[in-house]
Protein backbone atom coordinates (compact mmCIF):
# COMPACT_ATOMS: atom_id res chain seq x y z
CA UNK A 1 0.00 0.00 0.00
CA UNK A 2 2.94 2.37 0.81
CA UNK A 3 4.51 1.51 -2.26
CA UNK A 4 1.71 2.93 -4.27
CA UNK A 5 1.06 5.73 -2.69
CA UNK A 6 4.82 6.70 -3.29
CA UNK A 7 4.32 6.06 -6.95
CA UNK A 8 1.08 7.82 -6.99
CA UNK A 9 2.78 10.62 -5.23
CA UNK A 10 5.53 10.29 -8.26
CA UNK A 11 3.37 10.33 -10.61
CA UNK A 12 1.72 13.26 -9.58
CA UNK A 13 4.90 15.74 -8.89
CA UNK A 14 5.94 14.74 -12.26
CA UNK A 15 2.21 15.64 -14.20
CA UNK A 16 2.87 19.22 -11.31
CA UNK A 17 6.35 19.77 -13.00
CA UNK A 18 5.12 19.37 -16.86
CA UNK A 19 2.28 21.42 -16.43
CA UNK A 20 4.34 24.19 -15.05
CA UNK A 21 6.86 24.00 -17.41
CA UNK A 22 3.77 24.34 -20.39
CA UNK A 23 2.99 27.54 -18.63
CA UNK A 24 6.12 29.01 -18.33
CA UNK A 25 6.41 28.64 -21.97
CA UNK A 26 3.53 29.64 -22.79
CA UNK A 27 4.38 32.46 -21.00
CA UNK A 28 7.80 33.36 -22.65
CA UNK A 29 6.24 32.44 -26.10
CA UNK A 30 3.01 34.50 -25.90
CA UNK A 31 3.48 37.02 -22.93
CA UNK A 32 7.06 37.84 -22.53
CA UNK A 33 8.12 39.26 -25.73
CA UNK A 34 5.37 42.35 -24.99
CA UNK A 35 5.91 42.42 -21.32
CA UNK A 36 9.83 41.94 -21.22
CA UNK A 37 12.53 43.90 -22.46
CA UNK A 38 14.44 41.28 -23.26
CA UNK A 39 12.53 38.36 -24.40
CA UNK A 40 14.66 35.50 -24.58
CA UNK A 41 14.56 34.78 -28.56
CA UNK A 42 14.44 36.35 -31.34
CA UNK A 43 12.46 35.95 -34.94
CA UNK A 44 15.90 34.48 -36.48
CA UNK A 45 15.92 31.45 -34.00
CA UNK A 46 11.84 30.98 -34.81
CA UNK A 47 12.79 31.00 -38.14
CA UNK A 48 15.85 28.49 -37.79
CA UNK A 49 13.98 26.27 -35.66
CA UNK A 50 10.94 26.75 -38.27
CA UNK A 51 13.32 25.58 -41.45
CA UNK A 52 14.27 22.19 -38.66
CA UNK A 53 10.91 20.93 -38.02
CA UNK A 54 9.00 21.89 -40.81
CA UNK A 55 10.87 22.33 -44.50
CA UNK A 56 13.18 19.60 -43.27
CA UNK A 57 9.83 17.05 -42.33
CA UNK A 58 8.12 17.37 -45.50
CA UNK A 59 9.59 14.46 -46.95
CA UNK A 60 8.72 12.11 -44.98
CA UNK A 61 5.54 13.50 -43.98
CA UNK A 62 4.84 13.78 -47.69
CA UNK A 63 6.09 9.59 -48.14
CA UNK A 64 3.61 8.61 -45.24
CA UNK A 65 0.91 10.69 -46.44
CA UNK A 66 1.11 9.60 -50.01
CA UNK A 67 1.31 5.73 -48.73
CA UNK A 68 -1.59 6.17 -46.66
CA UNK A 69 -3.57 7.46 -49.41
CA UNK A 70 -2.35 4.50 -51.76
CA UNK A 71 -3.03 1.93 -48.96
CA UNK A 72 -6.85 3.30 -48.39
CA UNK A 73 -8.14 3.30 -52.27
CA UNK A 74 -6.43 -0.20 -52.30
CA UNK A 75 -8.12 -1.88 -49.20
CA UNK A 76 -11.57 0.36 -49.54
CA UNK A 77 -12.08 -0.58 -53.06
CA UNK A 78 -10.90 -3.57 -53.21
CA UNK A 79 -14.07 -3.97 -50.78
CA UNK A 80 -16.44 -1.58 -52.92
CA UNK A 81 -15.84 -3.38 -56.12
CA UNK A 82 -17.90 -6.16 -55.11
CA UNK A 83 -21.07 -4.33 -54.74
CA UNK A 84 -20.25 -1.84 -57.39
CA UNK A 85 -19.50 1.29 -55.52
CA UNK A 86 -15.80 2.19 -56.18
CA UNK A 87 -16.61 5.47 -57.07
CA UNK A 88 -17.69 6.53 -53.27
CA UNK A 89 -13.72 5.62 -52.72
CA UNK A 90 -12.71 9.32 -53.30
CA UNK A 91 -14.95 10.43 -50.79
CA UNK A 92 -13.90 8.12 -48.00
CA UNK A 93 -10.17 8.47 -48.55
CA UNK A 94 -10.96 12.34 -48.50
CA UNK A 95 -12.56 12.14 -45.18
CA UNK A 96 -10.45 9.60 -43.65
CA UNK A 97 -7.05 11.66 -44.45
CA UNK A 98 -8.32 15.19 -43.59
CA UNK A 99 -10.09 14.36 -40.43
CA UNK A 100 -8.07 11.76 -39.28
CA UNK A 101 -4.95 10.36 -40.50
CA UNK A 102 -3.39 13.12 -41.86
CA UNK A 103 -3.50 15.10 -38.56
CA UNK A 104 -2.64 12.15 -36.13
CA UNK A 105 0.15 10.63 -38.63
CA UNK A 106 1.77 13.55 -38.93
CA UNK A 107 1.89 14.44 -35.51
CA UNK A 108 3.25 11.18 -34.67
CA UNK A 109 6.29 11.81 -37.07
CA UNK A 110 7.05 15.31 -35.73
CA UNK A 111 6.84 13.87 -31.84
CA UNK A 112 9.22 11.21 -33.17
CA UNK A 113 11.51 13.56 -35.51
CA UNK A 114 11.88 16.55 -33.58
CA UNK A 115 11.22 15.70 -30.30
CA UNK A 116 13.58 13.46 -30.23
CA UNK A 117 15.97 15.48 -31.51
CA UNK A 118 15.09 18.32 -29.51
CA UNK A 119 15.41 16.10 -26.37
CA UNK A 120 18.48 14.83 -27.53
CA UNK A 121 19.60 18.73 -27.97
CA UNK A 122 18.43 20.08 -24.64
CA UNK A 123 19.80 17.03 -22.84
CA UNK A 124 23.44 17.81 -23.98
CA UNK A 125 23.01 21.36 -22.78
CA UNK A 126 22.14 20.24 -19.93
CA UNK A 127 25.04 17.60 -19.07
CA UNK A 128 27.39 20.23 -20.47
CA UNK A 129 25.98 23.12 -18.12
CA UNK A 130 24.89 25.16 -20.91
CA UNK A 131 21.78 25.71 -19.17
CA UNK A 132 23.18 26.87 -15.99
CA UNK A 133 25.50 29.42 -17.87
CA UNK A 134 22.12 30.86 -19.46
CA UNK A 135 20.68 31.38 -15.88
CA UNK A 136 24.46 32.69 -14.52
CA UNK A 137 24.14 35.35 -17.64
CA UNK A 138 20.51 36.14 -16.28
CA UNK A 139 19.04 34.45 -19.52
CA UNK A 140 15.51 32.65 -19.09
CA UNK A 141 16.28 29.38 -20.21
CA UNK A 142 13.00 28.18 -21.13
CA UNK A 143 12.63 31.54 -23.02
CA UNK A 144 15.75 31.62 -24.42
CA UNK A 145 15.69 27.58 -25.60
CA UNK A 146 11.89 26.34 -25.25
CA UNK A 147 9.71 29.08 -26.78
CA UNK A 148 11.54 29.71 -30.22
CA UNK A 149 11.16 26.17 -30.24
CA UNK A 150 7.60 25.63 -28.97
CA UNK A 151 6.57 28.69 -31.48
CA UNK A 152 7.73 27.10 -34.35
CA UNK A 153 6.07 23.81 -33.97
CA UNK A 154 2.83 25.85 -33.28
CA UNK A 155 3.44 27.64 -36.56
CA UNK A 156 4.76 24.65 -38.95
CA UNK A 157 2.25 22.00 -37.64
CA UNK A 158 -0.79 23.22 -38.94
CA UNK A 159 1.22 23.66 -42.85
CA UNK A 160 2.70 20.44 -42.51
CA UNK A 161 -0.59 18.53 -41.39
CA UNK A 162 -2.18 20.73 -44.71
CA UNK A 163 0.59 19.01 -46.58
CA UNK A 164 -0.07 15.60 -45.51
CA UNK A 165 -3.51 16.27 -46.31
CA UNK A 166 -3.26 17.29 -49.92
CA UNK A 167 -0.22 14.63 -50.49
CA UNK A 168 -2.46 11.84 -48.99
CA UNK A 169 -5.63 12.93 -51.05
CA UNK A 170 -3.14 13.28 -54.07
CA UNK A 171 -2.07 9.22 -53.55
CA UNK A 172 -5.54 8.32 -53.52
CA UNK A 173 -6.11 10.06 -56.44
CA UNK A 174 -3.29 8.51 -58.40
CA UNK A 175 -4.06 4.67 -57.48
CA UNK A 176 -8.37 5.60 -57.87
CA UNK A 177 -7.86 6.57 -61.55
CA UNK A 178 -4.60 4.22 -62.63
CA UNK A 179 -6.04 0.75 -60.51
CA UNK A 180 -9.28 0.89 -60.66
CA UNK A 181 -9.78 3.21 -63.64
CA UNK A 182 -12.38 5.59 -61.59
CA UNK A 183 -12.55 8.40 -63.74
CA UNK A 184 -10.24 11.60 -62.70
CA UNK A 185 -13.48 13.91 -62.98
CA UNK A 186 -15.98 11.73 -61.35
CA UNK A 187 -12.93 11.28 -58.34
CA UNK A 188 -12.18 15.13 -57.93
CA UNK A 189 -15.87 15.49 -58.19
CA UNK A 190 -16.78 12.84 -55.25
CA UNK A 191 -13.30 14.18 -53.26
CA UNK A 192 -14.79 17.87 -53.05
CA UNK A 193 -18.72 16.81 -52.18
Amino acid sequence: MEATLHRAGLVLSHLASISRLFVVTLYWTFVAPWRERRAGFDSRSVLRFMHETGVQSIPIVVLIAVLVGVILVLQTAYQLQRYGQVHLVAGLVAVSVTRELGPLLTAILITGRVGAAFTAELGTMKVAEEILALEVMAVHPVGFLVAPRFLALVLMLPCLTMVADVTGMLGGFVTGTTVYSISPDAYMDTTLR
